[in-house]
């Protein structure tokens, strides 16, 4: 499974409870704001996440279950970016291995990413409502 993450696990989580059959979770965050942009153009009181950080503690749980989890940071804000990262990650899995995509975490503009990648490559994708 590869699988969007922003500012909550809980979304990848239940993304893996409801597959059948996850071996590996490749996961891929969008950067922390503060890493993106200078403090000044951070808009006073916007809630600052670190996606990095929840997929440290989402691979910590998940490998106890023996899942295993890579992680793969990207620009939320690039569609390009994150559409060429989620294509080789989808082809750099092994032959014979199923690819699904949790499209649910994450900006829009990753999310609409990773929608786009599985159309492209004929992977199936997911939302969690």
């Amino acid at each position: 499974m590869i699988a969007t993450l922003g500012g909550s696990e809980d979304i990848v989580k239940l993304g893996v409870r409801l597959m059948e059959n996850v071996d590996k979770v490749l996961i891929v965050a969008g950067k922390p704001l503060y890493e993106l942009y200078p403090e000044s153009e951070i808009k006073e009181g916007t809630e600052i996440v670190n996606p990095p950080e929840k997929a440290s503690e989402l691979a910590k749980l998940l490998e106890r279950f023996g899942i295993k989890t890579e992680t793969y940071k990207v620009d939320p804000f690039n569609f390009k970016e994150c559409l060429i990262t989620i294509i080789e990650l989808i082809y750099a899995q092994s032959e014979g291995f199923e690819v699904v995509l949790n499209v649910t975490g994450g900006t829009k503009i990753l999310s609409l990413a990773a929608m786009s990648a599985a159309g492209m490559c004929r992977r199936r994708a997911f939302v969690i409502r």
